[in-house]
């Protein structure tokens, strides 16, 4: 799993580019305190919707003043290049740490996250109990439309949100709270997966509680093609409450529940090795199967077949029903804390985190900073599980890594928080040299542009075919081929996998035209320029043609027969061809007059070749 390795397109070996895409743009965002990035999204418009926590007052960027002494939801809308075009400060005068973000299919936004704060701000509810789950809804240019705080008289912290084909939301975090406010189960022993449904307006529509009797934390929901949902965390629970199966080392396990669209259990699985696993990501993949991704410190033991080196990330492939395909440890020589991951639009992952490592193991770079500094470490890899590239991206001190997205351009854009002045790849200086901003970095596509085929030649050209040439273009699974004579007719296509291809059955002395186009993956390139050739005329002794061969009844609906006036020789090779260039008739004759059957075949033209002594014939024939 350590290798690059070539993908495998319509039987064909691609080598794909192991060179890591280049920054685009850059942007650092943030006041005079600290600022920290947790999500980031690409918008419907081509820009971006950033979500994190600001202790920051109206200052640098920041245009509203926080609502408390800690941190608030900060919400920030940039275009396409990085530039602010809105922003929102939510909160009230205790704690918020906004966890998620999504734009919906109104066009607008939810955020979440969790909150202690009573009611003040813009916090038009007060808190249940400790921390509770805090969502509000904002319109496309970051008004508030409504609000929710929904929890217990325990903790109960919110990390994930997706949209419902309803137009609803399903919430997932951690829950404390036993029967208490809007909790209506309880506690299984310590925190558990708490999901709630919401309607398009906020409120309670149903809820479950899945945990053990030790800790369980919700992190990730992906929804299904069969309208549930898998649900990913990890877990610190044995056999006990909604628990079927024990962690593996007597600490963390990831804890993946596939769930029926109302919330009952359809399967479960706990993976892991004998230390730490800790599940952050789950992403369903096109068979149907899942994609799981955390951090793990186990060593070759229950589920895991690599070792860690420290902690590493490692990504899990399953089957639709949990059961590991392939697995991934992902390793630095020091510790690497997977955050986030992404399917991209050609089949390959991305995913990311933060790396403490030097270069080493699977890691080209060693890390920017002087000093023991962590930076953004992003990986890119095919559906396999196979390394294709990877990046290591980072300033002179602490660079916290949260988020990723895909971008509409096949790139990426990725997010999270820097301590770090201009040095190695930052650009740009905090607005306060000793506290955390956002920073956010575009990333280019490694999408090979599909070209078209160039320096098209034929040779080989005879009275009935020719082989056709072209450049050979990189990164492309093969080719389509077109012909026809020259201006006239529908082309004839053909494919091939390599830059040449031998085309029969053409008539003689005729000119062809034909053009080619690649196939890179998912598309064709547009067609190359047009090129020309004449086939060769019919070989020495057609003149005499009519007195030598003749072919009756033509057009024929079947039988025909085939006269050979001065035949001399008793050794005649006939071969009948048909447009596609397939022999269907090649025979010895040694008679006159020979009558062959052709009822068996479509309609169409075909082309008759005949061997009489050293001299060569040819005629056509049609049948109808």
């Amino acid at each position: 799993m350590k290798s690059i390795l070539t993908l495998l397109l319509l039987g064909l070996a691609l080598f794909l580019n192991a060179q890591a895409p280049g920054i685009e743009w850059q942007n650092v965002i943030g006041g005079y305190n600290d600022d920290y990035l947790n999500c980031i999204q690409q918008t419907l418009d081509g820009g971006y919707i950033l979500g994190g926590d600001s202790k920051s007052g109206a200052n640098g960027d920041k245009t509203e003043n926080r609502f408390g002494t800690d941190n608030d939801y900060w919400v920030v809308k940039i275009d396409s290049t990085g530039n602010i075009q809105w922003q929102k400060t939510l909160g009230g005068t205790s704690t918020e740490s906004l966890e998620a973000i999504l734009q919906t299919s109104d066009g607008g936004f939810l955020v979440g996250g969790y909150s202690l704060s009573p009611l003040s701000g813009n916090k038009t509810e007060g808190n249940i109990g400790s921390y509770d789950y805090w969502i509000v809804k904002l319109d496309g240019t970051g008004n508030i439309e409504w609000q929710n705080t929904i929890g217990g008289s325990a903790s109960d912290k919110l990390h994930c949100i997706v949209q419902t084909n309803d137009t609803g939301y399903l919430l997932g975090g951690e829950s404390e709270s036993d029967v208490s406010g809007d909790k209506t189960e309880n506690s299984r022993g310590s925190n558990d997966y708490w999901i709630v449904k919401i309607n398009s307006f906020g409120s309670v529509e149903w809820q479950k509680t899945f945990g053990g009797d030790d800790y369980d934390g919700l992190f990730s929901i992906d929804k299904t093609t069969d309208n549930g949902y898998l649900l990913g965390g990890y877990s610190l629970s044995g056999i006990s409450g909604d628990k079927i199966e024990n962690n593996f080392g007597g600490t963390y396990d990831y804890w993946i529940v596939k769930i029926d669209s109302v919330g009952n259990i359809l399967w479960q699985n706990d993976i892991g090795g004998n230390a730490s696993d800790k599940l952050r990501k789950v992403l369903q993949t096109p068979d149907n199967g899942f994609l799981l991704g955390g951090t793990s410190s186990s060593g070759i033991s229950g589920d895991k077949n690599e070792t860690s080196h420290s902690d590493d990330y490692w990504i899990v492939k399953t089957d639709q029903y949990g059961n590991i395909i392939w697995q991934n440890t992902i390793s630095g020589v020091s510790a690497d804390i997977f955050h986030d991951m992404v399917q991209m639009s050609n089949g390959n992952f991305l995913v990311g985190g933060s790396s403490w490592s030097l270069s080493g193991i699977d890691k080209s770079e060693s890390r920017i900073g002087m000093g023991s500094f962590s930076d953004y470490w992003i990986v890119m890899l095919d559906s396999l599980g196979n390394i294709l590239w990877e990046n290591t991206v980072g300033g002179d001190k602490n660079d916290g890594f949260n988020s990723l997205s895909a971008t509409m351009d096949g790139g990426c854009i990725i997010g999270g928080s820097s301590l770090s002045n201009i040095y190695g790849d930052k650009a740009e200086a905090n607005w306060n040299p000793s506290t955390n901003d956002w920073w956010v970095v575009k990333i280019g596509s490694d999408v090979i542009e599909c070209e078209a085929p160039t320096d098209l030649y034929a040779d080989n050209i005879t009275a009935t075919s020719a082989k056709f040439h072209w450049s050979i273009v990189p990164g492309t699974g093969g080719y389509k081929i077109y012909y026809r004579e020259s201006g006239m007719g529908a082309w004839i296509k053909k494919q091939s996998i390599t830059n040449f291809k031998t085309i029969s059955g053409l008539l003689p002395n005729t000119s062809y035209d034909f053009k080619i186009k690649s196939f890179c993956y998912t598309e064709f390139s547009t067609f190359s320029e047009t090129e020309t050739f004449t086939t060769m005329p019919l070989k020495s002794g057609m003149a005499s043609l009519d007195a030598q061969f003749s072919v009756y009844p033509n057009p024929t609906t079947g039988m025909i027969t085939i006269n050979l006036e001065k035949n001399t020789s008793t050794n005649n090779k006939l071969i009948i061809i048909n447009t596609l260039g397939e022999k269907i008739i090649d025979v010895l004759i040694t008679e006159n007059n020979v009558n062959i059957d052709l009822s068996q075949y479509p309609s169409g033209l075909y082309f008759i070749s005949l061997a009489v002594g050293q001299m060569e014939y040819s005629n056509t024939i049609i049948k109808i």
